[in-house]
């Protein structure tokens, strides 16, 4: 089939500073297009000009991300920046083509949440292991809850960030987004084996708190 059109510019893009030094986090949602391959992201300056590649790195392997709808970009200098994100189809030769952009700032000077306290961590389908809604939680399952975290600057918290076996980018594991009706959340798949957790709060900007005491079971 012809493919006439590029892809159109991804929605729901929003980057911030997630208070890891100048690291800065990158989401966006998925394009309705089917034959949507990938995604690149451009750190522009304060006008929108280009600077260079920031997801994947200009320097990696991987021309363009696959099957990931957000980034970090460990790289980040200080100082005012944009992020543009763009999908990628192949035009009718095959070729790699990129789509519009959706080019966002990011905030400056975001104090991040406090860490969460009081995590807790159970065995599903032991006595007093529930789920959000008060019911037992499944058998084989591992069940986390904690106690709501505040933000300085007054911003809302968005969603809660569940680390496991680690603190670094690649031990990020799920999220709990904060408007669940209660702060439960159940891993599914521990894999029989026991591992150790812990909890982020974010908020609106993607300032990230420091993590929770660790639990492990």
């Amino acid at each position: 089939m012809l493919n006439r059109h590029a892809p159109l510019a991804p929605s729901g893009v929003g980057a911030g500073r997630n208070g890891r030094g100048t690291d800065v986090d990158i989401e966006w949602n998925a394009n309705g297009e089917g034959d949507v391959v990938g995604y690149r992201v451009y750190r522009t300056d304060a006008l929108g000009t280009p600077l260079e590649r920031a997801c994947p790195p200009a320097s990696g392997s991987a021309s363009f991300l696959q099957g990931r709808l957000s980034c970090v970009d460990e790289g980040a200098p200080p100082g005012e920046l944009h992020y543009a994100v763009v999908a990628l189809d192949r035009d009718p030769d095959g070729n790699l083509r990129e789509g519009e952009p959706t080019t966002v700032p990011i905030a400056e000077g975001n104090t991040p949440p406090a860490a969460p306290t009081g995590l807790r961590i159970c065995a599903g389908g032991t006595d007093g292991c529930v789920d959000a809604t008060g019911a037992r939680a499944p058998p084989g399952t591992t069940v986390l809850s904690w106690d709501p975290a505040t933000d300085p600057d007054g911003d809302a918290v968005a969603f809660y960030r569940i680390y496991r076996d680690g603190t670094g980018y690649e031990a990020r594991y799920d999220r709990l987004y904060a408007s669940a009706s209660a702060l439960v959340w159940i891993d599914d798949d521990p894999g029989g084996a026991e591992h150790e957790y812990r909890v982020t709060a974010v908020d609106e900007r993607f300032g990230e708190s420091a993590p929770s005491e660790a639990v492990r079971g």
